[in-house]
């Protein structure tokens, strides 16, 4: 699209044009909110403006909807004006719509460029092309500006306007006197004296053009006609340069009739005007904002700006230093304003406005009009005031302003003028404002300022000092410049590491800060003046909250009030500066503004009403967690029938439904601040809190803030017995996911199981009890763990689908460990089969599945359902359930030959344990162990045995028996060549040694339990040891050629260390066959050969050694004829293990 191809005019009715044609609107809807944009093109004016222009102070409910439709039509307007893209021309951006600068223009924009160029070449001497250029821009005025628009918002906006006008008039009347064409304007000008009798720069163009043309008389009766009208209507007299004016005529001064001189200067206009120098001090020590100021003086030196004046807004809160930088910004750019500098305090902040009368009066004095000249109503001091600027160059400053209303009538209206406003709250509304905001200092700003008044010595004796120094003002300007003086008063200064620790106490932090009439608790109390009775409680409450961002429903609960009313309240403490926007994070309060907001809550607020708030406050925030909980799935077993007890705003409750995860990642820290703070007046709503937290904090395995906040919880006194059982199993989980000992958990699952057993609620006594199950299993106690399991599953059938599967899934994973293969994948088949949509449990029950699949075989299955599991974590976005998913996946891949997707299923695992906080030891150890399984797998021997050495050492640690038992397998079962043997010999050196040494240790140790893990649990163990057939009697053997009567159990499997102990020895020939040596005589063991096959059976063993005609008995997957002998299974590569590449090859 072409640049500037629609243009609106604003200079008389409201019209739109698309190249050059005119296009049609109707009703004033259409024209006032054009015009509305047009006034404020560039910028993005809310619809609520959009509906004060449009209906005034009392717009319709359906005002919103109403002007959406609106702006439908004016876009479907414009694309029939061949408009390829109205929406860019149009624009939506919240919270309201904009016109871009670089495709819309205005005919008011046009004229104050041509009244611009003019003065520029006015000043240049080139009064022809002045002329022109008046005149061009004169012929846009077509009529009242907004004619037929009718809205009072226009009205003054339309008066300055028509003030422009006037102004670009008198300049065409001055460069039509400079080139002798007085008999032309001598009509003109009487009209416009007609129209306007107190405008006294016209009647002195008049005076002068009707003596040029020889009509002195005239001209004199024009000055009497025009004092007689001053008196009667004003009681004043002409001003003194119409005075003089008048005497030069009374006595024929010939150089008045001389063309191509200065007119105003003939006319005594002006030149006579003093030029007021007003600004105060410069600071003698500024410091920082060097970006602040280089934006500011780039606005006030711009060349290309326009026909209008520069208007530059800085706002911020007190104490800021935004007086300083205004000041510092004015004395650099006096170069730029010869014709004199203005100030003016205007009161704002401490709720007293000057009037903008008074102002004004001080103001002309500045340019001599005193006395009796002096207007005596505001528009006709307004219009004195802009003509005295007119054609001159003059900066006014304007300090601490109170509104828009107060500013307006003080500023100028030519180009060449410009002006400084500061204030606290943004004053929006004035047209082409630059708005700077300023803030506190930087870090380094800060640091600078001190060492300016206190020097860079004793700051750098300091040290740490002074950056706590710097926190504890806030960075705020006028607290450091308070700190500087205290620091630097007369009779010596207390060190600054002294004052840091006391100011450090925020009870005397204010009293400090305060140094003759520097106060920092003053100044920023006047912000309280200006603030209505709501503002001014909602801004103390907030002092309630932690010193951390704060969202926008806030007010609401803290003031009892419907959403939308409490963001208009915090949208007004905003525009004040007493709370600032935090980006996302939502709002914050500065540390120093919090501290007086708490003085001013407990000098003014019962003690009941700040309790009030703060309860309502607090169950607003477990509402919202209530309901981003119910859809974050992981930990929802723990408070399935957890009692709702929060109150959620409802508009915010919305948001939290849309993205319940993203909820919790921006307010998780500020939740458990409350579990904090609630834990001792309020304890179940503590507990409630962080029970709600659990699942979303184990997703984003953020162990500490998840282990901080369940004890808190835990231990708050007056706390109800079933919430206390629930936060029990889950401290204990949180325990155990950050690589705690089962050892020091199991007391905590103990607790709860025997609170739950004697609660009402059935469904929690069952949740105790698998977990409780699950300790045991986690202790390698699995006989007890699949006998408490069986004895739940009746119960837990008959409460709840989903706690039936959740049994399931567990005694699934505790057979698997006990080598119950068959009936392991039945239970987790049940479980998968109840499961439905999407839930942590599903994805964690087809991981445990999985890798079943893979000792059982079949990995290819295995890959399956690792991948369905990935899925459902990934829309979950279950951080920990990932990253544990892709190492299981990474095994499976491995199984199947395909390492490089292997290595990037691990990669992915490792990158999703740093990704949200730094892994814990247990999962650097679980990392290890899998890495060192599919380095094994690749026949990279030598590196896995050092991986698991160290991971063995990690889980040993760590105090987890299971994973350390199974990594003792892991490192026996490594290698090729036999048990342990080749593998150990390949890890070669001391370090090999000392590994030699400690894996024959730990098997002999192993061996001796008699519930010693199986060697395969999903993806973490290799082999797998069952008798002849389910039934049978376990045993059975030839003990010295005589028959065993030994007689076992069923279903006490095998113990596979002592298999492969015994297996070691026999083949080494250094003991007795199935006899087991005492502990440390392996280490030589280990280095010695092993016999090609051999046949064990335990407890009683038989050896069988190969011999003519015998045939060994060789293992079928996980069933073995009797037991059979490690070394066989794995040189025949018939084993439920991994083969390797050779001996794959060699079995080919």
């Amino acid at each position: 699209m072409l640049r500037h191809v629609v243009r609106i005019r604003l200079l008389g009715p409201p019209a739109l044009e698309v190249a050059g044609r005119e296009v049609e609107l109707r009703g004033h809807r259409e024209r006032a909110l054009l015009a509305a944009l047009a006034l404020r093109i560039g910028e993005v004016v809310s619809t609520t403006s959009l509906a004060d222009v449009i209906w005034g102070p009392t717009p319709p409910p359906t005002a919103g909807v109403q002007i959406q439709s609106c702006v439908s039509t004016l876009r479907k307007r414009l694309a029939a004006a061949d408009v390829a893209e109205p929406r860019n021309v149009l624009v939506t951006r919240q919270p309201g719509y904009l016109l871009p600068t670089n495709l819309v223009t205005t005919d008011l924009d046009e004229f104050r460029q041509h009244v611009h160029l003019a003065s520029v070449a006015a000043r240049r001497g080139d009064h022809e092309h002045a002329h022109e250029c008046y005149l061009r821009g004169l012929a846009l005025w077509r009529g009242q500006p907004f004619q037929d628009i009718g809205a009072p918002e226009f009205d003054v906006t339309a008066e300055r306007l028509r003030e422009e006008w006037l102004c670009a008039v008198e300049g065409r009347m001055d460069a039509a006197l400079q080139l002798d064409s007085a008999h032309d304007l001598v009509g003109t000008l009487t009209d416009l004296v007609r129209t306007h009798p107190l405008r006294e720069r016209l009647r002195g163009q008049l005076m002068l053009a009707l003596y040029r043309t020889g009509r002195q008389a005239e001209a004199l009766d024009v000055y009497t006609t025009g004092r007689r009208q001053l008196v009667d209507e004003l009681g004043l007299d002409p001003g003194e340069q119409l005075q003089r004016l008048q005497q030069r005529i009374v006595t024929g001064d010939p150089t008045l009739l001389q063309a191509g001189a200065d007119s105003t200067a003939r006319t005594g206009f002006q030149a006579a005007l003093p030029t007021p120098r007003q600004l105060p001090a410069d600071l003698g020590s500024f410091v920082g904002r060097r970006s602040q100021l280089d934006e500011l003086l780039a606005v006030l030196t711009d060349a290309d700006r326009g026909a209008a004046p520069a208007l530059i807004c800085l706002h911020g809160g007190g104490g800021t230093g935004k007086t300083a930088l205004a000041v510092h910004a004015a004395h650099r750019a006096t170069g730029e304003f010869p014709d004199g500098q203005l100030y003016a305090h205007l009161g704002g902040g401490a709720g007293a406005p000057v009037a903008a009368f008074e102002v004004l009066g001080t103001f002309l004095h500045a340019f001599g009009v005193t006395g009796a000249d002096l207007p005596s109503n505001l528009d006709e001091r307004v219009a004195l005031f802009r003509s005295c600027l007119a054609g001159r160059r003059v900066l006014v400053l304007l300090d601490d302003a109170a509104d828009a209303a107060q500013v307006r009538p003080l500023l100028p209206a030519t180009a060449d003028c410009a002006a400084i406003v500061t204030s606290r709250p943004i004053l929006t509304s004035l047209d082409g404002a630059h708005q700077l905001p300023i803030s506190t200092l930087a870090d380094g700003e800060a640091r600078q300022l001190l060492a300016e008044h206190l020097g860079g010595d004793q700051l750098a004796a300091a040290g740490e000092a002074v950056d706590q120094l710097v926190e504890l003002c806030g960075r705020l300007p006028l607290a450091l410049r308070v700190t500087a003086a205290r620091l630097t008063k007369a009779g010596g200064a207390p060190p600054i590491d002294r004052f840091a620790r006391r100011l450090a106490d925020e009870r005397h932090r204010l009293d400090l800060l305060q140094s003759d009439d520097l106060a920092v608790r003053a100044t920023l109390l006047l912000s309280w003046e200006s603030l209505g009775d709501d503002q001014r409680l909602l801004v103390q409450r907030l002092a309630l909250l932690p010193p951390l961002p704060f969202p926008d429903w806030m007010p609401a609960p803290l003031l009892d009030v419907d959403e939308d009313t409490g963001r208009d309240l915090l949208d007004d403490l905003a525009g004040a500066h007493l709370v600032e926007h935090a980006g996302q994070a939502g709002y914050r309060m500065h540390d120093l503004v919090r501290l007086v907001a708490e003085e001013r809550l407990r000098d003014e607020e019962p003690a009941a009403a700040t309790a009030a708030a703060r309860q309502r406050l607090w169950q607003a925030w477990l509402g919202l967690a209530e309901t981003a909980d119910v859809q974050v799935t992981a930990g929802r077993t723990f408070v399935a029938g957890l009692r709702t007890a929060g109150t959620a705003p409802p508009l915010a409750a919305s948001a939290v439904e849309r993205d319940p995860l993203g909820w919790l990642d921006s307010w998780y820290v500020q939740l458990a601040h409350i579990v904090t703070d609630a834990a001792e007046c309020l304890p179940d709503l503590a507990g409630m809190l962080a029970a709600r937290l659990y699942g979303f904090l184990s997703i984003r395995r953020l162990a500490d803030v998840r282990t901080r906040t369940l004890t808190t919880a835990v231990e708050a006194t007056r706390l109800h017995s079933d919430l206390r059982a629930r936060l029990l199993l889950q401290l204990a989980n949180a325990h155990a996911l950050a690589g705690a000992s089962p050892t020091d958990y199991l007391h905590l699952r103990s607790e709860a199981a025997a609170a739950a057993e004697h609660s009402a609620d059935r469904h929690l006594a069952v949740i105790a009890g698998e977990r409780l199950a699950a300790a045991y299993h986690e202790l390698t106690e699995y006989r007890a763990s699949t006998d408490r399991l069986r004895a739940l599953l009746p119960e837990a059938r008959a409460l709840d689908e989903q706690l039936y599967a959740q049994v399931l899934a567990m005694l699934g994973l505790a057979l698997t460990d006990t080598g119950n293969y068959p009936e392991a994948e039945e239970q987790f088949l049940l479980a998968l089969g109840i499961y439905t949509g999407d839930s942590r449990s599903a994805a964690g029950t087809l991981m445990n599945y999985a890798e079943l699949l893979v000792v059982m075989g079949r990995p290819v299955d295995a890959e399956q359902r690792l991948r369905e599991g990935l899925a459902i974590s990934e829309r979950l976005g279950d951080d920990a359930l990932v990253a544990y998913l892709s190492l299981s996946l990474a095994d499976a891949l491995a199984h199947q030959q395909r390492f490089g997707e292997a290595t990037a299923a691990l990669r992915r695992a490792e990158a999703t344990f740093h990704a949200a906080a730094e892994p814990t030891d247990l999962e650097l150890a679980h990392l290890a162990l899998w890495r060192a399984r599919v380095e094994s797998l690749r026949g990279e021997h030598a590196t896995a045995i050092n991986t698991l050495t160290w991971a063995l050492s990690e889980f040993e640690r760590l105090r987890n028996p299971g994973y350390a038992d199974r990594t003792r397998v892991d490192l026996a079962l490594s290698p090729t060549g036999g048990p342990a043997t080749s593998g150990v010999r390949a890890a070669g050196g001391r370090r090999g040694q000392r590994t030699r040494r400690m894996i024959s240790r730990d098997l002999v140790h192993l061996a001796g339990r008699p519930d010693a893990p199986g060697l395969t649990s999903p993806g973490r163990h290799r082999m797998h040891f069952r008798t002849h057939h389910e039934g049978a009697r376990q045993g059975d053997g030839h003990r010295d050629g005589k028959r065993s009567t030994d007689r076992r159990d069923t279903a006490t499997p095998q113990n596979p260390c002592r298999v492969v102990v015994a297996e070691i020895l026999t083949t080494s020939g250094t003991s007795r066959p199935g006899t087991i040596p005492p502990r440390g005589g392996c280490g030589r063991i280990l280095d010695r050969a092993v016999m090609p096959t051999v046949t064990i059976s335990v407890p009683t063993a038989t050896t069988t050694r190969k011999g003519p005609g015998q045939k060994p008995v060789v293992p079928d997957r996980a069933r073995l004829h009797g037991v059979t002998a490690v070394a066989t299974a794995r040189r025949r590569g018939t084993g439920p293990w991994p083969r390797t590449p050779a001996a794959a090859a060699q079995k080919g």
